[in-house]
């Protein structure tokens, strides 16, 4: 089974998270992380500036991944982009391994997405068109967001993954 969840180790909480718009700053393969559905972040409690209060290894929070963009603060490296999150309890989740990104799935974490409560992640509606297109005050949309957010819906009506669909544009 290939994988749809990305799983980071990471010592940054939920509110670092929403001020960064996502995970990040994760030096990792863009068209891996783009074949997934899901992330999956762990703590990092090994680090001399861990926050949160999770054990280490504990994954806290999966996300619906809906796009990755460069890091604005560490260049080569990325932010994983959520639009909804669910809090999640599962203590020793991380294998151990010293990479803090790895790729497994859902059944491997023994998680039922349809059954987890998913919340809006905070900011999120930016990658989302607005719902007043002559509201002047509406901040722009990324294309690359609005393709992954597409990209995504598609996959997700026709069940197959989102690396399935390649999207033209002609200018």
């Amino acid at each position: 089974m290939e994988p749809d969840v990305v799983m980071v180790l990471t010592s940054k909480s939920f509110d670092t998270m929403v001020a960064e718009g996502g995970s990040g700053d994760w030096r990792a393969n863009e068209d891996q992380i783009r074949k997934c559905r899901w992330i999956v972040a762990a703590r990092n409690r090994h680090s001399d500036w861990a926050q949160g209060d999770e054990a280490h290894g504990t994954a806290f929070l999966i996300g619906k991944i809906v796009g990755v963009k460069p890091s604005p603060d560490v260049p080569g490296r990325v932010v994983i982009v959520f639009n909804q999150y669910a809090d999640l309890n599962i203590p020793t989740a991380w294998d151990g391994q010293r990479n803090p990104v790895a790729y497994t799935t859902l059944d491997d974490l023994a998680l039922d997405a349809a059954a987890l409560e998913w919340k809006p992640f905070p900011n999120s509606s930016q990658l989302q068109p607005s719902s007043s297109q002559n509201n002047q005050s509406a901040e722009p949309v990324a294309p690359a967001f609005v393709l992954e957010r597409a990209k995504l819906m598609i996959a997700e009506a026709l069940s197959i993954k989102p690396s399935n669909i390649e999207i033209t544009i002609r200018v």
